[in-house]
């Protein structure tokens, strides 16, 4: 989309516990589009973000059209550009303030915290003064006006050959829809705006021009207003620092698949332009091979949502007027160079099995957690019965000794001097073994050293 990009993102900090010897660890809305000058070259973008939402049949997508930190001269007479799949009557779109915080936990970080934490406990169970070193690392989640639209029966105008479909001006920015069948047109419709393509990115403007495309086209209509409008801001959800932000386009148009326009963007050639795309849900993208070694895939989860107030008019566009109280959200971030961008991205709306099992594992890691505690430390007891004990021991003496070493190495202890007072005469000189406690605190820690180089080996997998 044609939206010219700026800010800095903020990395994610993610919660890693120290497990002394025992855990290995390993270690805006700027859409795909062209930001065109009057002189016939291309405004470089630096970053391109959006906020995709798809349902039943409708998406709803939020791009930014950001100019540098300047709004006067050349930059008023910036024009962005891009394409939509869908007819000019069935759209709907909107300048908004403010691009709302995308920000939670990755589903994978989040199962590698909790793997962390199973190897973690089983240490504790065999050493309690491992307390003494336990710690916790903090996690940052990784994060009116005068306005009219015209739209629904005809063009609002219609003559030299194109058709505009809608037209809105607020917050200093004027955007419209427009259709034509043919180039020539299209550039006497920039022209009639200040601003002519170069010869790039006409050949990119021109594989839309007599398909089923409708575009939506943004300038600076009022400096003064939109520098007054621009938002000052903080970072939130790893999009801007306390820059000068955009104002936003949002547009609805009805799509049975997910789009978002990517090849326009090719006219920057050599360029790198890192992408960010947040998409509603867990779905399953399908990227195309040019890009899918630069192209990573990662899904988030906030069960706390919330909106500052400077961001529920771009929110509640987003979510269909509603906002929700839990976020569930899939993030495609792109950095390869623009001359790959051969075709757009669009998919179908598809939930992702390996996002949703990683949330049930997630959702499920304690009782998960209890049960494999128990495994390894009724093996461990096992292990001891009969290489110490000689057998002597029942199932049911042997899953109380598991259970106790819930309650740590201590708990075993006393759970044994327990089970001694119970045996026999002639079987207490045999449970006098002093040697079977520590066997058994050996056994569990070594079974506690597999797992965690296990756990260890399936953390660097998932990340």
């Amino acid at each position: 989309m044609g939206i010219m990009a700026r800010g800095s993102r903020i990395s994610m900090r993610s919660a890693i516990l120290i497990l002394l010897a025992l855990v290995i660890t390993s270690g805006a809305a700027f859409s795909d589009g062209l930001v065109a000058y009057p002189n016939q070259t291309i405004a470089m973008q630096q970053k391109q973000s959006a906020v995709i939402s798809h349902e039943n049949g409708y998406e709803n997508l939020l791009i930014f059209v950001q100019t540098s930190s300047r709004v006067n001269g050349p930059d008023t007479n910036r024009v962005w550009i891009f394409p939509l799949p869908a007819k000019p009557s069935e759209i709907e779109i909107a300048n908004l303030k403010a691009f709302p915080s995308m920000y939670g936990t990755g589903l994978k970080q989040r199962l590698k915290g909790n793997l962390e934490s199973l190897a973690l406990a089983n240490f504790v169970a065999a050493f309690p003064p491992a307390l003494l070193f336990f710690f916790v690392v903090g996690e940052k989640y990784a994060s009116a006006g005068n306005e009219k639209s015209y739209s629904d029966r005809g063009p609002i105008v219609s003559n030299n050959g194109y058709e505009i479909w809608q037209h809105i001006d607020k917050y200093g920015i004027a955007t419209e829809v427009m259709t034509t069948q043919d180039s020539a047109r299209f550039y006497r419709y920039l022209e009639a705006r200040g601003t002519n393509l170069s010869d790039d990115a006409k050949l990119r403007i021109e594989e839309y021009i007599g398909k089923d495309y409708s575009f939506i086209v943004s300038w600076v209509s009022d400096p003064a207003e939109y520098r007054e409008n621009l938002w000052q801001g903080t970072a939130k959800g790893g999009y801007y620092g306390s820059t000068q932000e955009p104002i936003g386009v949002f547009a609805r148009f009805p799509s049975e698949k997910i789009f978002y326009p990517l090849k326009i963007t090719s006219a920057y050639k050599e360029a790198y332009i890192p992408m960010k795309i947040d998409i509603m849900g867990y779905k399953e993208p399908e990227i195309f091979r040019n890009i899918s070694k630069e192209t990573r895939t990662e899904y988030y989860f906030n069960d706390r949502l919330q909106y500052g107030l400077d961001e529920e008019e771009s929110a509640k566009k987003i979510f269909n007027g509603t906002i929700p109280r839990q976020l569930r959200f899939t993030r495609i971030s792109i950095n390869a160079q623009a001359k790959y961008f051969l075709q757009d991205l669009e998919f179908d709306d598809k939930a992702s099995v390996a996002a949703i099992t990683l949330e049930i594992l997630n959702a499920i890691w304690l009782p998960i957690a209890g049960a494999m505690f128990f495994c390894i430390s009724f093996l461990a007891a096992w292990l001891t019965n009969k290489a110490v004990l000689g057998g002597m021991l029942g199932k049911k003496q042997i899953c109380l000794l598991a259970l106790s070493n819930f309650l740590t190495i201590i708990g075993f202890i006393a759970a044994a001097f327990v089970l001694k007072t119970r045996l026999g005469e002639s079987e207490r000189p045999r449970f006098r073994r002093l040697y079977a406690i520590p066997a058994f605190w050996g056994i569990f820690t070594a079974l506690a050293v597999v797992f965690a180089v296990i756990s260890a080996l399936v953390v660097s997998a998932i990340i």
